[in-house]
């Protein structure tokens, strides 16, 4: 599983980069996403399914290329009591 750390929420959404979702599809893994300590588990039969509030292009400032965000409502995972 890839992990990945986002700072912002969106009403209730975190965005995630199209490079990242494209990334673990290629080497079929889930993602993990932590925000404020709190993680979420994405599977990969779920990475598809998101929601995108916005249409723009983005490109990166580090190599130029270009992302779209994907946004996942934003649901804890649950702690286990064993």
């Amino acid at each position: 599983m890839k992990k990945i750390t986002i700072k912002k929420m969106y009403k209730g959404y975190v965005a995630v980069k199209s490079t990242i979702i494209d990334e673990c599809i290629l080497n079929k893994e889930g993602l993990i996403i932590t925000y404020n300590k709190k993680k979420m588990t994405i599977p990969l039969e779920n990475l598809g399914k998101h929601a995108q509030l916005s249409n723009q292009i983005y490109h990166s400032s580090s190599d130029g290329k270009s992302y779209k965000l994907f946004d996942y409502l934003f649901k804890a995972d649950e702690k286990r009591k064993d």
